[in-house]
């Protein structure tokens, strides 16, 4: 749904409270009010805490384009469409920065974001496809385009979460050719020797995790558990024993994929690249499902198995 249409709806919600009061009918108006109020207060009082958050990556050049995951999945959540905005802004100049070839006009994607029912489909799939060749340019296997236009038709939030932390790898991977940053060679060498047992194709992951009632996502469980292993023998976790609690135990599938995401996380940080997942899966899993999680967390294994 275009933003706009976002916007209407709020206005045609204070758009009644205003009728209301004017025909005196706010006995059962005011009862709703002040915790709307609240609501609405704090959600802007987060969103623009997050928003003007700063770092040493915001402070750098170097990480144009850089935006904390946890911070850009809330934000995208809690601020009524405004940083989807802003985030389509930034991310379109971003991508006209790296793209030699292909450039977006900021002012016509804004417009036709604003007012072109399913632009954002569009729009999706062209930064994606910029991103893949960019990656490809440098060196670095990637193929998210076809996972974005999909995840675009359902759920716009995992596709623009998947697109940020694209370019946040990029930005690292950007740095490291720049300053030659020494990286675990350890690490490299063990990616390299289960580099096909890791990796998976992404849209393939994606439409098994939407349309397999779940009988997927636990075959998912239960093989990224044995791969992580695999990478990481200091916190060896039983499969079977794993995929049995996911399947039986309340809530463990929210501990599961915090613990697994910061993994993943962890061996992304020996080989500088981007490590800031684990915030927001375990934010995903809490509010939502944990399709962002799988999809997040197969990204990241995907983009370490080619390096």
């Amino acid at each position: 749904m275009p933003i706009i249409l976002k916007y209407i709806s709020v206005l045609f919600v204070f758009g009644a409270i205003l009728l209301s009061d004017i025909f005196d009918n706010t006995t059962y108006i005011m009862p709703l009010l002040i915790p709307l109020s609240v609501v609405v207060i704090g959600e802007l009082i987060v969103c623009f805490s997050l928003f003007f958050q700063r770092g040493n990556r915001d402070n750098n050049d170097e990480f144009k384009g850089y935006q904390y995951l946890c911070s850009h999945l809330l934000l995208m959540m809690f601020s009524f469409g405004i940083w989807e905005l802003i985030w389509v802004y930034k991310t379109t100049k971003y991508i006209n920065s790296v793209s030699k070839k292909n450039k977006l006009s900021v002012v016509g994607s804004i417009i036709l974001y604003l007012t072109v029912p399913y632009y954002y489909v569009i729009w999706n799939y062209q930064v994606a496809s910029i991103l893949d060749e960019n990656s490809r340019d440098n060196g670095i296997s990637s193929n998210i385009a076809p996972t974005c236009i999909l995840l675009s038709f359902f759920t716009n939030l995992v596709a623009s979460v998947l697109i940020q932390a694209k370019i946040n790898d990029m930005t690292y991977i950007t740095v490291k050719k720049n300053k030659d940053v020494t990286v675990n060679g350890k690490t490299i060498e063990k990616l390299k020797e289960i580099s096909d047992d890791i990796s998976f194709n992404l849209i393939l992951h994606t439409v098994l995790s939407m349309f397999t009632c779940g009988v997927w996502h636990f075959i998912w469980v239960y093989k990224t558990t044995k791969r992580l292993n695999r990478l990481d023998a200091d916190n060896e976790r039983s499969p079977v024993a794993t995929l049995l609690l996911y399947i039986l135990v309340p809530f463990y599938s929210i501990v599961w994929n915090y613990k697994t995401s910061k993994m993943v996380g962890k061996i992304a940080e020996k080989v500088y690249i981007d490590s800031d997942i684990s915030k927001s899966c375990l934010l995903y899993s809490i509010i939502y499902d944990p399709l962002l999680t799988s999809i997040l967390v197969q990204y990241k294994l995907n983009t370490l198995s080619s390096l």
